[in-house]
């Protein structure tokens, strides 16, 4: 169902107060972003909210509709709920408010995941990893005088498992030898 742009600049609008939001067209309507996080969904009138595990109880609570779509001819759902008609009043602010904090807490720089592709001794591969541990990984091979990706070489010739998690436990290991010797 196609947007309609008079809801998509009304949604916009309420959205206002807690940060600038981008609508970018998808699923036949458009996927509304802040700072590059997907929360919510328009089709038609009707806005979609990405819910979480904090959220997805006031959202089931209110008998909100999921957005569903259909894909290769079966039906499909995402973890999206329909806002309340009245989106601007209790209870559609109460949930609207709560899944913007949301995604501006998943927003802040740290927490925020990046995709990052590279070329190790094994392979090409991408590892998805927090702001914050990419940013310490690259502090930690430049105090070993190596490329950010020859370390992750050393890391994957070594791992047990899912790269991205020997990373994660590579950086805190490091962290820990860093302040006990402190």
């Amino acid at each position: 169902m196609a947007v309609n742009a008079e809801s998509r600049d009304y949604i916009l609008e309420l959205c206002e107060p807690f940060a600038q939001v981008m609508a970018k067209s998808m699923f036949g309507g458009c996927g509304l972003y802040l700072g590059g996080i997907f929360f919510a969904i328009l089709t038609g009138d009707t806005i979609f909210l990405k819910a979480d595990d904090e959220t997805r109880d006031d959202f089931i609570k209110t008998n909100l509709p999921v957005f569903t779509y259909t894909a290769q001819g079966k039906p499909r759902s995402l973890s999206f709920y329909a806002a309340p008609e009245q989106a601007s009043e209790e209870p559609g602010k109460k949930i609207m408010t709560s899944s913007l904090i949301t995604t501006r807490a998943e927003n802040s720089d740290g927490a925020r995941m990046g995709k990052h592709s590279l070329i190790t001794a094994r392979h090409r591969t991408s590892v998805s990893l927090q702001n914050a541990f990419w940013k310490a990984l690259g502090e930690i091979a430049a105090r070993q005088g190596v490329s950010r990706n020859r370390l992750i070489g050393i890391i994957d010739s070594r791992r047990n498992g899912n790269l991205s998690s020997a990373i994660h436990l590579y950086v805190l290991d490091e962290l820990r030898r860093q302040s006990a010797s402190v």
